[in-house]
């Protein structure tokens, strides 16, 4: 989009864009907003009955649900979205479950559950297992970049091995996507309730935390339903339906997905998960927070297996990674590192565009300035995050967490970066 079809927004309008986008409404900035808003209207011009499965791809607001519920026929709910509705019997099972106490029986169970897979389980077997004539394979859609959504890796950790553990306690090579959602969310909810306590208790700075990413427990239930929905869809995974020439094409969103954890299929209308080779390698490797050690997210092992292994799941994030790597190295505990590695993002996602591979076109308006950002009038205060800005964050974050890199917080809030340990390539 041009600075001069930008400069069309009304301010107002952007307000209110940047204020749902603040919110938590997940919309990577303006331009995605206005991408979504073209989309749904162009659909509903060209082919009316198909703008029902593009609200499939968000979660409604309670506002939305309630009007919904109101206005339209239960039937009609149920066919078009009931994989985004059911607020209050999500609460009532996430309250069982809560109930339950699941996250210290999978830390007893640990090594069993390692054993388990080792013995029992890979792609192969699963295939000859459960593979049906009438099923319908869902992947991720191939997008080259983590979203910075998905902001650390140990929820996913935590997901796979909640996984594993349905699969064990069942006997089953595959779990239906709804029940692993609930599990892995609430075992991730337990936890984050322990290692908030430890951090806090310890007075962990925000660069040394390792939870973020997990759920935080609420008393007030609206609230705690889009946390549960966030955390379903953008971590443990979920259905998402578009259209391209006419075209209906179903693929596997979130961070499991779109990491090589998980694998994904249809039958009738239920979706079934389970492993990838590559994720049940992950989980085959001893996490010390399972074990009760909160003091880092991952062991060395676990964090040389998602650099080598993991990172390179997504092409283009595997190379901006690489290029801070160098950057880093060579600037250490520098305070203007971030400004170096905003040019390093632009310069290697411009590179990435000018070689037309895949998802090009959705990342030309990626390749911005921060200043140009401030004179495109995009942002309602000073240090509002360019989207190249907000993408490096998430990645840095990565880094940390994974014990790659060194995070440390110096003066006016500003991050450096060193390395932490040898790279081995």
């Amino acid at each position: 989009m041009t600075e001069d079809n930008l400069r069309r927004i009304k301010q107002v309008h952007l307000d209110q864009i940047n204020k749902l986008i603040k919110g938590g409404r997940p919309f990577e900035d303006v331009n995605d907003f206005i991408d979504r808003a073209l989309e749904v209207y162009l659909t509903w011009e060209k082919s009316p009955e198909s703008t029902m499965s593009l609200f499939k791809n968000f979660p409604f607001t309670p506002e939305q649900e309630a009007f919904m519920n109101q206005s339209m026929k239960a039937e009609v709910i149920e066919t078009e979205f009931a994989e985004i509705s059911g607020k209050s019997e999500s609460l009532k099972r996430q309250q069982t479950l809560r109930d339950e106490k699941n996250l210290p029986v999978i830390r007893k169970n640990y090594s069993e559950i390692i054993t388990w897979l080792d013995s029992n389980f890979s792609e192969k077997k699963h295939f000859d297992e459960c593979h049906t004539e009438d099923e319908f394979l869902i992947s991720y859609d191939g997008y080259p970049l983590i979203y910075r959504f998905y902001s650390r890796i140990l929820p996913t950790k935590i997901s796979i091995i909640t996984l594993a553990n349905i699969m064990k306690e069942t006997g089953k090579l595959e779990v239906e996507l709804s029940e692993f959602q609930d599990r892995a969310y609430d075992v991730a909810e337990e936890l984050s309730e322990e290692v908030e306590g430890f951090e806090e208790e310890n007075e962990m700075k925000r660069n040394e935390r390792i939870s973020t990413g997990l759920p935080r427990f609420t008393e007030d239930i609206d609230e705690r339903y889009v946390v549960e929905k966030r955390f379903k869809e953008q971590y443990v995974g979920n259905k998402r339906s578009s259209e391209t020439n006419g075209k209906k094409i179903d693929s596997l969103d979130g961070a499991l997905s779109a990491l090589g954890l998980i694998k994904a299929r249809i039958v009738g209308k239920k979706i079934f998960v389970t492993l990838t080779d590559l994720g049940k390698r992950f989980c085959m490797i001893e996490s010390p927070v399972i074990k009760g050690d909160y003091s880092k997210a991952f062991s060395d092992e676990e964090g040389q297996f998602i650099y080598d292994e993991i990172f390179p799941q997504r092409e283009l994030e595997n190379s901006l990674i690489k290029k801070s790597i160098q950057v880093i190295e060579k600037n250490p505990d520098d305070v203007e590192i971030t400004t170096k590695l905003d040019k390093v993002f632009r310069d290697e996602i411009e590179r990435y565009v000018g070689q037309k591979k895949p998802f090009s076109d959705k990342l030309e308006s990626f390749p911005i300035s921060h200043d140009e950002i401030l004179m495109q009038n995009l942002q309602e205060e000073k240090n509002k995050q360019s989207r190249i800005m907000a993408f490096r964050v998430a990645s840095m974050g990565r880094l940390a967490e994974t014990g790659i890199i060194k995070w440390k917080i110096a003066e006016k809030g500003k991050s450096k970066f060193s390395l932490a340990k040898k790279i081995i390539n």
